[in-house]
């Protein structure tokens, strides 16, 4: 590249040489300081030049950096034992450099997908256990985004003696309120995974959002009520 530059400078001043008269008017560089100039400016602009042979050398070796990656076990999911699947090769030469991995949210490394599996409230917490059968499970409201059989909520929630039925009364009142889902043919469309979980997980517990009505009010049904 540097002979380019020095042979593009060198052109450049004869032929400012030969067309002075056209260029300038007043007093003009000498003829080597004009080349060396010239040469600077050529050096920039080819700076950016990448020969072909280089990008078709640099994309085989990530094509095979990729390939390594997919049958390395140290990158595969313990628990499952899934391999690494490279979908792009522009990122292999930076991986290298990654020291932490900060995420804003769900969405940014995952699927983006919202399951509720827990509530807590009054001081208790539903959800570790799984009491509900498979075929009892069958029985409630068909909604999605919900890994849910703890069957003490339940029971809590249809004790009105129970201590904390009144707060599950809330908590799940709640859940169906506050939100800007839209719902549409007895599904619910949201733009958030969040709010689709957390007022699926109502409606699970016979707390149903129905509509918003004209003058504003949001209607939600209790246990059909």
């Amino acid at each position: 590249m540097v002979r380019l530059c020095l042979c593009s400078g060198l052109l450049f001043a004869v032929l400012d040489v030969e067309n002075e008269n056209l260029i300038y008017a007043g007093p003009r560089q000498s003829f080597i300081l004009n080349m060396l100039f010239s040469w600077g400016t050529w050096f920039i602009i080819f700076a950016s030049f990448v020969p072909i042979s280089l990008l078709v050398t640099l994309e085989l070796i990530r094509f095979f950096q990729g390939v390594i990656i997919n049958k390395d076990k140290h990158c595969q999911v313990k628990a499952t034992g899934e391999p690494t699947s490279v979908q792009s090769s522009n990122l292999n030469d930076e991986l290298g450099q990654v020291d932490f991995v900060l995420s804003d949210k769900t969405g940014t490394l995952t699927k983006n997908i919202m399951n509720f599996r827990f509530a807590h409230t009054g001081g208790i917490s539903y959800g570790e256990d799984h009491t509900i059968s498979p075929e009892e499970l069958l029985k409630f409201p068909e909604v999605s985004n919900v890994e849910f059989a703890d069957r003490r909520l339940f029971d809590h929630l249809k004790n009105k003696s129970h201590p904390n039925q009144k707060n599950l009364q809330r908590y799940l009142t709640l859940l169906s309120l506050c939100h800007v889902i839209i719902p549409e043919k007895g599904e619910y469309n949201a733009s958030s995974p969040d709010e689709l979980a957390l007022a699926s997980f109502a409606k699970f517990c016979s707390y149903e959002y129905l509509e918003t009505s004209e003058d504003g009010h949001m209607i939600v049904q209790i246990e059909g009520r």
